[in-house]
């Protein structure tokens, strides 16, 4: 067992701590460790301000280690109106507000598909930490309530695994619960014999996801890939992909980048195969960012359907 005690303390302030018990594998016997690493992530929000941050671990035998260091949080000058979650100079948890799954009647709202891309922000890395967990499932909570769905269809999937990790067809609030889930239990570094033999599989899993939504039979309004800009940017063969049968679903592909990847910005293969569908492709870098998105996406599937 290992306990992790992080103290955060703002310039001038007082500090707030938080902890985590972590119980560890078994490990081999002394002398025969092989290298072996665990790693492990937490999560924190602050304001505006200079922190201190200092983490101590402390394990069931009395070894222990500690690590400090100084972070800053600025707000962005191109987004000066942005109104601040937290107060400056403020430490806070991270709290998940989950989507409450209120829907509108039928007839009134619009029928939607998000495709999920579970992968890491940094797209060099194969492990899902605190922070990636949580950027996804805010992203999806702040979609959903910004979008006025009737009815909605949730497909998370990965395409380091080449396979989805979950799907539910009448997606509610219980399955954004299952979904946060079944997040937090992949293990990106474990790839079966079959993915590795199989090293273009990621393209049979994109034409398969966009395949299913235009030939369905009774099809969403709109689908939408949410997630990380990836590095793969093959394009999806022509030939894999179906024909349209009706003119739904709408494709948006809500392409996130991180600030650390500025002037780095290139097509993926998400993003090739969304204009391969006739779709449009926002490319989002803040919060604000991601609510004028869904604000241009729902004009555009408006004016689509007139």
């Amino acid at each position: 067992m290992v306990d992790i005690i992080t103290r955060v303390t703002p310039e001038g302030g007082a500090p707030v701590f938080f902890g985590e018990v972590i119980k560890l594998p078994a490990f081999p016997p002394k002398g025969n460790l092989g290298g072996n690493q665990i790693e492990c992530s937490g999560e924190f929000s602050v304001g505006e301000g200079t922190y201190q941050v200092a983490v101590l671990t402390v394990d069931d035998l009395g070894r222990s280690y500690q690590k400090r260091w100084s972070i800053s949080a600025v707000r962005a000058r191109a987004q000066p109106e942005v109104p601040e979650a937290i107060p400056a100079h403020t430490v806070r948890p991270i709290q998940l507000r989950p989507w409450d799954g209120k829907l509108q009647p039928e007839g009134t709202g619009i029928r939607l598909t998000v495709l999920l891309d579970v992968a890491p922000l940094n797209p060099y890395v194969f492990k899902m930490r605190a922070w990636d967990r949580s950027f996804l499932m805010t992203s999806l909570a702040g979609l959903l309530q910004q979008t006025p769905c009737a009815a909605v269809r949730l497909i998370a999937f990965s395409l380091q695994q080449q396979r989805e990790i979950f799907r539910q067809d009448h997606f509610d609030a219980s399955g954004f619960l299952k979904l946060s889930q079944a997040i937090g239990e992949l293990e990106l570094g474990t790839i079966s014999a079959r993915t590795l033999q199989n090293r273009l599989g990621w393209l049979d899993l994109l034409a398969r996801l966009s395949n299913q939504e235009v030939i369905a039979p009774d099809p969403s309004d709109v689908v939408i890939f949410l997630g990380p800009a990836t590095t793969l940017d093959r394009k999806v063969p022509q030939e894999m992909l179906k024909p349209r049968e009706t003119a739904n679903p709408q494709f948006f592909y809500f392409e996130y980048y991180p600030y650390w990847r500025g002037g780095q910005e290139f097509a993926d293969s998400i993003e090739h195969l969304t204009k391969a569908r006739q779709g449009a492709v926002f490319r989002i870098h803040s919060p604000a960012e991601l609510a004028q998105a869904i604000q241009k996406m729902l004009k555009q599937q408006k004016a689509g359907n007139q």
